[in-house]
């Protein structure tokens, strides 16, 4: 990693929150780089700052102090899924994962058939592709939502807390679904979690507490079998 450009460079970043003369620090002085191919997990307990971390990288909020650089990133080619799936209940599966090109907006109408038939398939739901959210599964929502992130063809996904709504086992099959794609998909997931299993899948892991980075770990090699999950 040290050979190349980091998508993501944070130094000493702060955020602060001032209410009725209240000052709450939520971030304090957090550094850290996040490079393409990676699966980076920030671990921590609600109020740890994750969220905000998170939101910073993303660009819907802004640092106190500190700096942060999308070296070799802009915000279009980041893509977001969210703790409680934010789908359409109106829409079908694939409706809604046609939703992002129809807003995004740069890619030819004569391509979204593929691009959402891809997607579909990437996350193993080209099957329910008719069905309406209240037709499937919490895990099947959550991987819809994974599926619509995908299919503008981000370079960075952003994750905050995608199995916090899903039972142990669903959950464990999200994170493999996740890391597999980083192989697959050629992308890089950076998620805010409170979930223990998913260390077990990052290529890097950082602890936050009290708005700080109290642990930073790297696992180059993930002891989940990944490729050879049934994710159906």
């Amino acid at each position: 990693m040290a050979t190349q450009l980091p998508l993501i460079s944070i130094h000493n970043l702060e955020r602060t929150f001032t209410r009725e003369g209240q000052v709450t620090h939520v971030l304090r002085g957090v550094s850290m780089e996040v490079y393409a191919g990676s699966f980076v997990v920030l671990m921590g307990a609600s109020g740890s700052g994750k969220t905000t971390l998170l939101n910073i990288i993303g660009g819907i909020d802004t640092p106190t102090t500190g700096s942060i650089t999308r070296t070799t990133i802009s915000n279009q080619e980041i893509g977001w899924i969210f703790q409680h799936f934010a789908l359409l209940s109106t829409a079908s599966a694939y409706e809604n994962v046609e939703l992002s090109l129809r807003i995004q907006g740069s890619v030819p109408c004569a391509l979204w058939d593929k691009r959402v038939q891809h997607c579909l398939g990437a996350v193993g739901l080209r099957a329910w592709m008719h069905h309406r959210p209240h037709e499937l599964s919490g895990g099947q929502q959550q991987r819809i939502a994974l599926a619509r992130a995908l299919v503008t063809r981000p370079r960075l996904i952003l994750a905050d807390e995608p199995t916090s709504a899903l039972d142990s086992t669903t959950g464990r099959q999200m994170l493999r679904l996740l890391r597999s794609l980083v192989d697959r998909e050629q992308v890089t997931v950076l998620m805010a979690t409170h979930d223990p299993m998913a260390a077990a899948c990052a290529t890097e892991l950082y602890t936050l507490a009290d708005g700080q980075v109290v642990a930073h770990s790297q696992h180059l090699d993930s002891s989940m079998e990944v490729q050879n999950d049934v994710i159906c």
